[in-house]
């Protein structure tokens, strides 16, 4: 897709109507260091007290709007800290205290500098809050009435809402540090302090009752180990631009539902931070930008075909996959590419019972035996899908290899998925040659198949998938999908993505197989790759959505009228969501 579209497309996916500004921002997630210049260059042309004002202000209407659903009026307790992230607790304290609701607010005491928070501090003891200073230093015992607090009030914990404002995304160390953790020591130092941080952590963690986060959960960052505690939240309302980390696997589990709050940002730095992100031309560089992927994206991304298009216009899909005792995956991807609209799907083995097995509940699919002096690979069709339930056995390596090589030699758009991986993965020429090929390369790896392809362990692509996805679009000049809970996105020119949108019924025997398919169908039909990447992931993950709705869990068969289904909806108007 152009740049001008790219822009069209984000700017299109903006707010999504609230009054206050609750909804997507561009479709943008941003890392630490692009969000913190950002601020500072916001505030320099609006006033950072406006900024801190705007954002609290919402955050409270949008907690307050939240428990309507919570019978009488409940209790709401701040913990506050220093920065942005403090300033925009109290403002919220206030803004909840006017509107009646009970308020105790825990702050940990601001520098002597921090004049700002100070009078905001001192504008709540005005507004009735209940206000309790805490210290840095271990001999204080704030922390403990703190918890104290907490404790008295777990009987009735539905009746309070915590609300976490005390550390924003820019700490390097833990909270506390783990009996096990030999790095930095914890943010608060002293024995007493770090039990009672300890303490905190556990009942904040375990809390039956309603906690928010505000922009981050304290305890995360960009150098967050998965060791480090991190206050969990069962909302987090993210400023703007959601910091890009709160997506890695082991911080997505404690942000709970992300929200993000448009504020009166100046649009003339928001334009700019755009501007930096990727296009057709972009540098290989990151831009520390992100794209959040919505279902609503689809319409841009896949335009109708022609009214009168036949079989040859929807392209033809080349698939080469399956072995004994792994047809299934072989049927699943092929099918799934006819369900994506692909107009002729040809299935080729070296296997007849292989094929017999694969295409015998679909007549719809063809066939083409490979031998060594038959069918060349790569010269039928319009895009080719390798890997899919080929194993990994070592007498099959060598008749693998060559059509790996045909394809990477070939003018097709190609998918390498499954086993075919593995053999990119181990085979130095091979790897040359696909990141030498011109046409478009995509490549969908999970954990295990990522370490392999980078040549480390899955826990460390786990602790950064996006960032993994990246370093293998570079080193393969390919578009790349890491599929785990979350699917994380990149490509060569720079380009990332993520789709957060879990859903455990997805993780099925066969699911990754019809994403190969469908991927391939878009490919075939003419997208490019980055596009069809897009696109593809979109289809699984709504497809699966619809399906799980319908029939709770399920096979990945079942998923395949609800790609046609959604391929349809885009046909005749675009799927909402």
């Amino acid at each position: 897709m152009a740049e001008d579209s790219i822009q069209k497309q984000i700017r299109a996916g903006g707010s999504a109507g609230r009054p206050d500004g609750i909804g997507g921002t561009f479709g943008f997630i941003a890392d630490t260091d692009r969000m913190r210049a950002f601020d500072r260059e916001s505030a320099a042309i609006v006033p950072e007290m406006i900024l801190m004002e705007q954002a609290g202000g919402a955050m409270a209407r949008e907690m307050l709007r939240d428990i309507q659903s919570i019978p009488g009026r409940p209790g709401f307790c701040i913990l506050a800290g220093p920065g942005h992230n403090g300033g925009d607790a109290l403002v919220a304290a206030r803004h909840i205290i006017r509107d009646g609701y009970p308020v105790e607010v825990f702050y940990l005491h601001p520098s002597k500098e921090d004049q700002l928070l100070s009078d905001m501090l001192t504008a709540l003891d005005r507004d009735r809050s209940r206000v309790h200073a805490l210290r840095k230093d271990s001999r204080d015992q704030g922390w403990v009435r703190l918890c104290e607090f907490l404790e008295a009030r777990e009987p009735e914990a539905s009746s309070w809402v915590l609300v976490d404002g005390f550390l924003g995304s820019g700490i390097s160390r833990p909270l506390f540090p783990a009996q096990s953790e030999t790095g930095p020591k914890a943010a608060h130092s002293g024995p007493e302090l770090n039990h009672g941080m300890e303490r905190l952590v556990k009942i904040w963690n375990s809390w039956p009752g309603r906690r928010y986060a505000l922009d981050v959960p304290s305890g995360s960052s960009e150098k967050a180990s998965p060791r480090w505690p991190v206050l969990q939240a069962d909302v987090t309302l993210a400023v703007q631009f959601p910091r890009r980390y709160l997506y890695r696997p082991q911080i997505r589990k404690f942000a709970g539902d992300i929200r993000t709050i448009t504020i009166g940002f100046p649009p003339s730095r928001q334009e700019a931070l755009i501007a930096s992100y990727p296009g057709k031309e972009a540098a290989l560089t990151d831009t520390g930008l992100s794209e959040l992927l919505t279902p609503r994206m689809l319409r841009q991304l896949v335009p109708p075909l022609p009214a009168d298009a036949h079989k040859g216009v929807r392209g033809k899909v080349e698939v080469y996959a399956g072995s004994q005792g792994m047809t299934g995956a072989a049927r699943l991807s092929a099918s799934a590419s006819l369900h994506a609209s692909a107009g002729l799907v040809k299935l080729y083995n070296a296997d007849p019972s292989v094929l017999d097995a694969a295409s015998a509940g679909d007549p719809s699919l063809m066939t083409g035996i490979l031998s060594p002096d038959g069918f060349q690979p790569g010269t039928w069709g319009t895009a080719a899908l390798a890997g899919p339930g080929w194993g990994q056995k070592k007498d099959q390596r060598k008749d693998q290899s060559g059509i790996l090589a045909s394809l990477g030699a070939s003018s097709l758009p190609l998918l390498l998925d499954a086993d075919a991986l593995q053999l990119a993965a181990a085979d130095a020429e091979l790897k040359i040659l696909l990141a030498r090929r011109e046409p478009a390369l995509i490549m969908t790896p999970h954990p295990g198949e990522a370490a392999a392809l980078l040549n480390t362990d899955t826990q460390e692509i786990l602790q950064d998938p996006l960032t993994a996805a990246g370093k293998i679009a570079q080193s393969f000049q390919a578009a790349v999908v890491i599929t785990s809970s979350l699917s994380y996105l990149a490509d060569e020119k720079g380009h990332s993505a993520v789709l957060d949108a879990s859903n455990p019924a997805l993780g099925t025997a066969g699911s990754g197989d019809c994403l190969g398919g469908i991927i391939s169908a878009l490919l075939g039909r003419g997208l490019n790759a980055w596009d069809a990447l897009r696109a593809g992931v979109l289809i699984h993950s709504e497809a699966g959505r619809r399906c799980f709705a319908a029939l709770g869990f399920f096979t990945s068969a079942e998923l395949l009228p609800r790609v046609g289904q959604i391929i349809g909806e885009l046909q005749f108007g675009g799927v909402d969501q």
